[in-house]
């Protein structure tokens, strides 16, 4: 069967097709290099800066409203390392698509390390720790007591070192009802949410403890329930 020869018009647009076609190739790998470079940028600050966060709960209102978007700043205290693929901000989301590679992550860990900081998580500080819970969940809280401090709570008031600690208004105190709500930290005590303590914080070269409590104090579960937050586990603070 004879072939067909293009014509002298069809072999004259045959280049710009070329053209066309290369043009964009180098297009869409211009639109990639701009969208890999975003994703570095948003991993970057992610990481070392900070990033937005959602507040499922109330134990923190009237401060943080349950269910607001809040930025957790990571940069004042020292971003804390990853210790695996999915500690890596917005990186981790591929295990939501690829769920069988979680439990093979959780076997790797890289250390704990942290960048230096601005200074120590301070008095009144509303921080953000992984959860004593030991799973995936972050609390936030407000820092009340430091290592070597002495915390107590006297109808409702928060006391450290003996001088009342002033709070934001804020913050929804306790009722002399609430005495019949016991607390589980420490074992042994006849303590309850409305009157706590003395309770001193240890201070450990090794370790450093902090004491938190939730703004809204007759609905949070905090350092009353499952004792003292480690300072590895601190991973920002809240600017509310």
């Amino acid at each position: 069967m004879p072939s067909i020869k293009p014509t002298m018009q069809d072999e004259s647009l045959l280049p710009m097709r070329r053209n066309d076609e290369t043009r964009g190739q180098k297009r869409w790998w211009h639109y990639g290099c701009i969208g890999g470079i975003v994703l570095l940028i948003l991993v970057f600050v992610a990481t070392f800066i900070g990033e937005v966060r959602w507040v499922p709960t109330s134990s923190m209102e009237n401060t943080i409203k349950a269910k607001s978007l809040v930025w957790m700043d990571k940069f004042t205290y020292g971003a804390r390392l990853p210790q695996r693929v999915s500690d890596v901000p917005i990186v981790k989301y591929i295990f939501f698509l690829v769920p069988y590679l979680y439990p093979h992550d959780l076997n790797c860990n890289w250390g704990y390390g942290r960048m230096p900081g601005l200074h120590q998580p301070r008095r009144g500080d509303v921080i953000v720790f992984d959860s004593p819970c030991g799973d995936s969940t972050l609390f936030c809280k407000r820092l009340i007591g430091l290592p070597g401090d002495t915390v107590e709570i006297r109808h409702g008031a928060a006391f450290v070192n003996g001088s009342r600690l002033p709070l934001p208004r804020t913050v929804l105190p306790t009722i002399e009802a609430d005495t019949i709500y016991t607390v589980s930290y420490p074992a042994g005590t006849k303590w309850n949410t409305h009157h706590y303590g003395p309770l001193v914080i240890p201070s450990c070269t090794e370790e450093r403890y902090y004491f938190v409590l939730g703004d809204n104090r007759r609905n949070s579960c905090d350092s009353r329930v499952w004792g003292l937050v480690k300072y590895k586990d601190i991973v920002g603070r809240i600017i509310p």
